[in-house]
């Protein structure tokens, strides 16, 4: 490795020498400036080697090398060079028929190199494309002989798209300047770029914004601090400092980031790390998806101190929640598991999500799509821990307030949020619980999704043909069955009869 790095720093000086540096205020009198034609075949050379490399050794060291050449060479085949590059960082690239960690980890250097050295954040086609290679490369968790070999790529992606929005948002307010910076209620601070595009010069604005502005967006931040997050609640120590490390930085220089405030109560105390992720599920619900998806895992993954702990944070947020009442809270952690039980467990090869961006524009965010893209190994990985956990939840008793009937203090908070008269005992026809504080979503909605979600899985291949998750999901089913029972019956004759079908199971340990 220290070789091929030292190969690819004399590539970049020798280059700079034949091809004349990147200064633009060199006197190009004194030496002939290469033909177009020289430049194009030059990338070409590199990108066809990329292509076809032999062995990973020289994947490793191509995508290095590319990298390395002067931005007047890198500028003549950009497009194809980012398409070249982000090809060996996907998780499901192979060389010479298998799979390599390290170009991957490599190739999300070169991509570094290649935004630090061109105009590639004046696109908004190429940036969406390196977007998405990176929100792909911080879900690499492809493992070896060697164990969890993906972490390199997704520590190394964190610093990479951190670094491509800096870059990307140079021009806007700074974060002590961001327009609605701290108001809560409308936590994008900086407007999306068709909306920037659009702003007449006003006094109001810390900065007046045109058609050359940035291309940087709150969903674009929104998007580096969900991997984040998610990389925050893993149980790896390394990627866990890098996380927080990058969430730092973030909170402090980089704008548009929506719910800053919230985001920045979560490093306040080291010791207290996962409980402070976990309320963000309360403060910050944009992120629920992406604490939730780091946290479960960690949480439900074994006996070990981070384990522990993560367990004892979302125990503790159900429980608070319940104590309180809050069926806001509630219904969002309840639905989250739910979402991260389907995902995760009800796992299938998907076709590439196609999204169309809001006006024309700025047609290209696929990066959207591919921060909720669960890949085969990372369904994998979470498939035990997601099972275990969701059983300590729905047996932890908090979940249950979800299908309790509403207590006379709480029909009082609704009468005073909706403004009815007190003598009103009951809800009025029409009044949509889904817009106050009582619950998020249907409270019977939710247990029949847990259970419906759990009945699939049950009944998936996956499940009925390994000891290990007919135990888990089994285990899962009767804590849903205890919960409904009650309150509601027919979700738990469900949750019962998906168990017992098991009992017919051909491996004897299932039955």
């Amino acid at each position: 490795e220290e070789v091929r790095d030292a190969a690819a720093t004399a590539l970049e000086r020798f280059a700079q020498f034949h091809f004349g540096g990147d200064d633009s205020n060199e006197k190009e009198n004194e030496t002939k400036p290469p033909s177009e034609r020289l430049l194009q075949r030059t990338v070409d050379k590199y990108l066809n080697l990329l292509a076809t490399a032999p062995s990973a050794s020289v994947s490793r060291g191509m995508t290095l090398y590319l990298a390395s050449l002067p931005r007047r060479v890198l500028e003549a085949r950009l497009p194809e060079v980012v398409t070249g590059i982000g090809s060996r960082a996907r998780q499901q690239d192979t060389v010479a028929g298998e799979r390599d960690a390290e170009s991957r980890c490599n190739a999300v250097k070169a991509l570094r190199m290649v935004v630090t050295k061109t105009k590639i954040c004046k696109s908004a086609q190429l940036l969406s494309n390196m977007l998405t290679c990176y929100t792909l490369a911080g879900r690499d968790y492809g493992a070896d002989k060697r164990g969890d070999v993906g972490s390199w790529a997704r520590a190394e992606s964190l610093h990479a798209f951190f670094e491509l929005g800096l870059r990307a948002a140079e021009g806007l307010p700074k974060p002590d300047h961001d327009i609605c910076n701290d108001n809560e209620t409308q936590p994008h601070c900086v407007p999306p770029a068709s909306e920037r595009y659009k702003l007449k010069p006003s006094a109001e604005l810390p900065l007046q914004l045109s058609e050359d502005s940035a291309l940087w967006e709150p969903r674009m931040a929104q998007a580096l601090v969900e991997l984040v997050l998610r990389q925050l609640g893993e149980k790896l120590d390394v990627v866990r400092e890098t996380a927080r490390e990058i969430l730092q930085r973030i909170i402090a220089e980089l704008p548009g980031v929506p719910q800053r405030s919230a985001l920045s109560k979560v490093l306040v105390d080291n010791e207290k790390l996962y409980a402070g992720l976990a309320q963000l599920v309360v403060t910050a619900p944009i992120y629920t998806s992406a604490v939730l998806g780091g946290l479960v895992v960690t949480a439900g993954s074994g006996d070990s101190r981070a384990a522990d702990t993560a367990r004892m944070s979302l125990i503790n947020l159900g429980t608070n929640a319940a104590e309180k009442r809050d069926l806001s809270i509630l219904g969002r952690l309840a639905r989250g598991l739910a979402l991260l039980l389907d995902e995760v467990c009800c796992w299938t090869p998907t076709k590439s999500a196609q999204i169309t961006a809001d006006n024309g524009e700025h047609p290209n965010y696929s990066y959207i799509a591919s921060c909720s893209t669960v890949s085969k190994e990372e369904a994998a990985r979470a498939y035990l821990p997601v099972l275990k956990m969701a059983a300590t939840l729905i047996d932890s008793g908090s979940l249950r307030a979800l299908l309790e009937p509403p207590s006379m203090d709480a029909k009082k908070r609704l009468r005073e949020q909706l403004g009815l008269p007190e003598e009103l005992d009951h809800v009025p026809n029409g009044i949509d619980l889904k817009k106050n504080d009582l619950s998020a979503d249907d409270p019977a909605s939710i247990a029949s999704k847990l259970v419906a979600t759990l009945a699939r899985i049950s009944a998936s291949k996956r499940a009925s043909s390994d000891m290990r998750k007919t135990a888990a999901v089994v285990d899962a089913l009767l804590a849903a069955a205890s919960f409904c029972a009650t309150l509601a019956p027919t979700n738990a004759r469900k949750a019962v009869a998906a168990a017992a079908a098991h009992l017919s199971s051909p491996m004897p340990r299932a039955r």
